[in-house]
């Protein structure tokens, strides 16, 4: 790996990002200069502001910088002094009035990556117990499903994975004047437990929700000790509900793990690829890649990517079919890309546009269905996760993870992203066709574990057999099959 090359090559795009920006810091100013120098008015359109052209040079290098510092070209903390020496740079050059532009428009984002700390045990503590069990919950006008997919216990922590949905009645007008919000949320906070030594707990809800669907999490507060086999789960003003198995062993499952090593190159544009094809997931897409032809060529003259790599071909022609022909990739794109990236691109039209819009109605028939997984995967990169369930509503996928010993989202992953875990997710369901899965939401425990939603592009639906999921991280792999036990859900 060249490093020398490397910054060389950061700092010459910050140098060209400085020249590009000083036309519109000039414009900004107010003084617009000809090819002779000559002063001349202002355009007619409204400027960016300052602050607006910084930033926007700014992200075309970061993107770079990232790239670099992920594949080991060029250490963290040295990309961030450059781009923080390239801010202060952009800053003089647009002569703004002291105090009126922040001083730390570039801040460094990597956040160190440091893993979070346990409060007792360790990635071999963690375990998942199946539960997979409807259960009615009665309430005053508007009674809940409430359908439990798995119990997650580690050493100071015990979760259940869950989803909720309220019942309504043929009388809109009473269910409106049972819960004006439409919302079971009330009762979520009424949930206690029991376990089988006696010791009484209180249930708590962390996850998201709408109108009419809770899921995420009920956590036990405080968290049970060593030894508890069962609990009997409450809710306010009945009796128990269920009882919950905690100590169940999950069925046997085939699990593979395997040394896997990957060029650091090749690994980054395949992160890069999977981003490209987020944009038809579950919330707003991620920001986009800048400066992609760059990170490429770059990639080429440091010795981090072969120059006889499919991938930027492949990369090439994948931003082609999602509509970005101005990716910029000096490379002829190829006739066909890798067949996951195919089977993923079929949710888009064509031009990156996804086929079933948000929001459209599902069509008559359209089955809400939970699948009960558990099951507790090997050590891959010092990380360790549990499967405890997936739910598969219309139009999206959400597969519930928690981890141990995982690092915060920051910039040590390869090109940015809020909610990059550094791990390719993907699934083979039993046609052979591949599923993309991407953390929808990143939420750390108390205790040290991460809390993670998955959504699955293109979704699973409840037709589908067992899959195979593939976890790749930066020295090797893991292979599982993953049993799905379907249940359908009321409406």
């Amino acid at each position: 790996m060249d490093h020398e090359r490397a910054e060389r090559g950061l700092r010459l795009l910050c140098e060209r990002a400085l020249r590009r920006a000083s036309g519109c810091l000039d414009v900004t100013a107010g003084e617009h200069r000809d090819h002779e120098g000559f002063i001349r008015p202002p355009p007619l359109a409204a400027p960016p502001s300052a602050e607006t052209v910084i930033r926007d040079s700014l992200a075309g290098v970061q993107d770079v910088a990232d790239a670099l510092s992920a594949v080991g070209a060029i250490d963290e903390e040295l990309a961030d002094a450059i781009l923080a020496g390239l801010s202060q740079a952009l800053i003089v050059r647009s002569r703004t009035i002291s105090g009126t532009l922040a001083r730390d428009v570039y801040r460094p984002t990597r956040g160190h990556r440091e893993k979070a700390a346990q409060t007792g045990g360790g990635p071999a503590d963690l375990r998942v117990a199946p539960i997979g069990r409807l259960v009615q919950v009665p309430a005053e006008g508007m009674p809940s499903d409430l359908y439990l997919m798995a119990a997650v216990v580690m050493p100071g922590m015990t979760t259940l994975t869950m989803i909720m949905h309220t019942r309504h009645s043929a009388d809109p007008a009473a269910d409106l004047a049972a819960d004006p919000f439409g919302q079971p949320g009330a009762l979520l906070d009424r949930f206690t437990a029991i376990d089988d030594q006696g010791s009484g707990y209180e249930l708590y809800f962390t996850g998201s929700h709408g109108p009419e669907e809770w899921n995420g999490f009920l956590n036990l507060r405080p968290a049970p000790g060593t030894g508890v086999r069962w609990l009997e789960l409450f809710a306010d003003g009945t009796g128990a509900l269920t009882r919950i198995d905690v100590a169940a062993s999950p069925p046997p499952a085939e699990v593979v793990a395997e040394p896997h090593l990957i060029p650091p190159g090749e690994r980054l544009l395949a992160r890069v690829a999977e981003r490209l094809l987020v944009g038809g997931g579950d919330g707003p897409p991620p920001p986009a890649i800048e400066n992609l032809g760059e990170i490429v060529t770059l990639l080429h003259e440091v010795g981090a990517l072969s120059r006889h790599s499919p991938l930027p071909g492949h990369l090439a022609a994948l931003s082609e079919c999602l509509g970005r022909g101005d990716h910029g990739i000096a490379v002829d794109a190829v006739p066909d890309v890798p067949q996951p990236w195919a089977d993923v691109l079929g949710i888009y039209d064509g031009k990156g546009r996804p086929l079933i819009r948000p929001g459209t109605r599902p069509p008559a028939g359209t089955l809400t269905a939970v699948a009960t997984v558990a099951v507790t995967l090997p050590e891959i990169d010092g990380v360790r996760f549990a499967v405890a369930g997936l739910h598969a509503g219309w139009n999206r996928n959400i597969l519930y993870v928690v981890a141990t010993g995982l690092p915060v989202p920051g910039r040590g992953v390869p090109v940015r992203s809020g909610l990059d875990m550094g791990f390719s997710w993907w699934l083979r369901d039993s046609a052979g066709r591949w599923h993309l899965a991407v953390p929808g939401r990143y939420e750390a425990g108390a205790s040290g574990e991460t809390r993670l939603n998955l959504s699955i592009l293109p979704p699973l639906g409840p037709e589908t057999g067992d899959v195979e999921l593939l976890i790749t991280g930066r020295s090797a792999r893991v292979r599982a099959r993953l049993t799905l036990r379907w249940w359908i859900l009321p409406l």
